[in-house]
């Protein structure tokens, strides 16, 4: 299945629907305007080249006629290529980070079809969630596959991000997030920041609207926790900071995967998700006007839906994470800690030289009046303006 869709007749490249585009840089070598014959197109060492890696760009030299993942076969956008993206394993954020790769393959290959092979076990079989709300996505499985021949292309997004984070970090030379990474793990990347498309259905909305209907004030997302410990902050800590959002008269949704509370502040103001299934979380972070959050998943589907935030960061590197995202500020203790910060956590062959405690040391250190005078700093700069898609990301770095 090289030219799938290539009738044995002659053919322009305008016939397989590759209009206005140039060749370089073998301009002068290739004739586009002639009729090439199946056989020509396949012998054609300029053209196959070309095809294959990108060469025709449109005028403007900026659209590049696709393929990805190293492929030594000529495709082109009207072949109906299968594609397999293996992804077993969590995260949340990690698994939505690959949705541009997805947006990326059905864009450059419209007909493709395109399987996500995921798994079962993680976070209440939430994955499988997850990439049934990808419309680019024609098919989510989760069992083991035994045969990849029916499949043109097969993706393995198990962990590039990680064996580049892995690799750098002792030099601190980690610089790119993750959305470029499994980009540039598929061939996909072509330098622009691309954000995930999640798509949020009318009835998973209407869903827990009821739960949110007496609010009239802006919504304030609170995520209490992270995979990890040592990216957490203090509970003691959020509870004093829901205290002072309610006092401003905020209305509060306390995210939290955990079934029993981590504090009981009761009044009509607040919401807490402890025993939300991950949609109805998701549903309900759509509402908020603002999230105040750690570097955890929920921060990149906040991320996705543009809704402005505050991020806590401690022995991670928030430009690693957040750098595509709109109107974000973060909070990271860098000059209290610049001998060791970033130290990538788990990744890192080196004693922490603070005591060790649940709560990183680095997060610790961020204070409750810090987050709330980051917080009104935000809301000064963003007030209540959502785009329905972000542009370019302009970000801040509170230290």
């Amino acid at each position: 299945m090289l030219i799938s869709n290539v009738s044995p007749a002659a053919v322009s490249l305008a016939d397989l629907g590759i209009n206005g585009f140039t060749l370089e840089p073998y301009s002068g070598v290739v004739d586009l305007s002639k009729k090439f014959t199946r056989s020509e197109i396949l012998n054609s060492v300029q053209l196959k080249t070309a095809l294959r890696i990108g060469f025709l760009v449109n005028p403007s030299g900026k659209t590049r006629l696709p393929t990805f993942a190293g492929s030594e076969k000529l495709f082109l956008p009207t072949d109906k290529i299968q594609v397999l993206i293996n992804r077993k394993m969590g995260g949340l954020g990690d698994n939505l980070t690959i949705f541009p790769v997805v947006h990326e393959i059905k864009k450059r290959f419209e007909n493709s079809f395109i399987e996500v092979n995921t798994g079962v076990d993680y976070y209440g079989g939430a994955l499988v969630d997850i990439w049934k709300h990808n419309k680019d996505v024609d098919k989510v499985s989760v069992n083991d596959k035994t045969s990849l021949s029916e499949y043109n292309f097969v993706l393995n997004m198990q962990c590039p991000a990680n064996r580049y984070e892995v690799k750098n970090m002792k030099t601190y030379t980690v610089n790119k997030n993750r959305i470029q990474l499994f980009l540039e793990a598929a061939g996909l990347y072509e330098g622009n920041s691309v954000l995930p498309i999640y798509t949020v259905s009318t009835e998973e909305k209407e869903k827990v609207h009821p739960l949110i209907k007496q609010f009239t004030a802006p919504i304030v997302g609170i995520v209490l926790r992270t995979q990890s410990k040592t990216r957490s902050w203090n509970m003691s800590k959020y509870e004093a900071l829901i205290k002072q959002l309610l006092a401003l008269h905020y209305n509060i949704i306390v995210f939290d995967h955990v079934k029993t509370k981590a504090f009981d502040i009761r009044s009509p103001q607040i919401v807490y998700t402890n025993n939300f299934v991950f949609n109805d979380s998701v549903a309900l972070l759509s509402f908020c006007n603002y999230v105040i959050t750690p570097d955890t998943g929920l921060m990149h589907f906040a991320g996705a839906f543009n809704i402005p935030m505050v991020t806590m960061f401690g022995n991670t590197d928030p430009l690693c994470r957040i750098n595509w995202y709109n109107n974000v500020l973060v909070i990271q203790k860098k000059n209290q800690f610049k001998q060791c910060m970033p130290c990538w956590y788990i990744y890192s062959e080196k004693e922490c030289i603070y005591p060790k405690n649940e709560v990183s040391v680095c997060m610790e250190a961020i204070q409750v009046w810090e987050v709330v005078e980051t917080f009104k700093q935000l809301v000064l700069d963003k007030g209540m303006v959502r785009n329905e898609r972000p542009c370019n990301c302009k970000k801040k770095i509170k230290i």
